[in-house]
């Protein structure tokens, strides 16, 4: 009995081991400066460096660095994950407030929605950045991994290839009127002399 256990725990050690580590990384959807005011969509993916494991849970937040960089206005996560998305602002909160701090616990359905790890990133959630009150400038968004939150299908703790995560965006100003008037007056310009030459061509 005694050497079946030995047994038991070094294969639960074996598997435990051959997991690598999870890479987290972000994405902004459209790329470039936001403008002030509007709204951006940022793209939350995981990958497994190493091996294939099957995710069970993943906990998670996401934090806005500065007080000028706007704020998380909604999320959401794939259908393949149950509970939903929730916001840590002085506890857990739900639905998303207008905070800088987005947080996800995460927990993935058993059955045919199992959500299997492999080397290429595979969409974990996405957080919506609200820029208006902000300020022009450039800013991070920090993704920190709970360790204690991140586990297999199994319930054995899986752990990541970082502490935090870093993804940088910036905030650029609102277009002077004076500037959207010029860029119209120069493209009208344009069509009316393309249009003159097809004119002139037809003739």
């Amino acid at each position: 009995m005694r050497i079946f256990a030995i047994c038991f725990f070094a294969l639960i050690g074996m598997v435990n081991s051959s997991q690598g580590a999870l890479v987290f990384s972000m994405v902004q959807q459209v790329a470039g400066p936001i403008t002030q005011g509007n709204t951006a969509v940022f793209d939350i993916f995981v990958a497994d460096n190493s091996a294939t494991p099957v995710l069970g849970g993943v906990d998670f937040t996401v934090t806005i660095a500065s007080p000028n960089g706007g704020v998380f206005s909604a999320g959401s996560v794939p259908a393949t994950f149950r509970g939903g998305a929730t916001v840590f602002s002085g506890g857990w909160i739900d639905p998303f407030p207008l905070s800088s701090n987005a947080g996800f616990s995460l927990s993935v359905n058993n059955g045919p929605g199992l959500f299997t790890m492999n080397t290429s990133p595979a969409l974990l959630a996405t957080v919506s950045v609200s820029t208006v009150g902000s300020l022009v400038g450039d800013y991070d968004l920090t993704l920190t991994p709970d360790p204690d939150g991140l586990l297999d299908i199994g319930f054995n703790p899986l752990t990541s290839s970082a502490s935090s995560y870093i993804t940088s965006y910036s905030i650029s100003a609102v277009p002077e009127p004076t500037s959207i008037a010029l860029v119209s007056l120069i493209g009208g310009a344009v069509g009316v002399r393309f249009w003159r030459k097809k004119r002139a061509a037809a003739v």
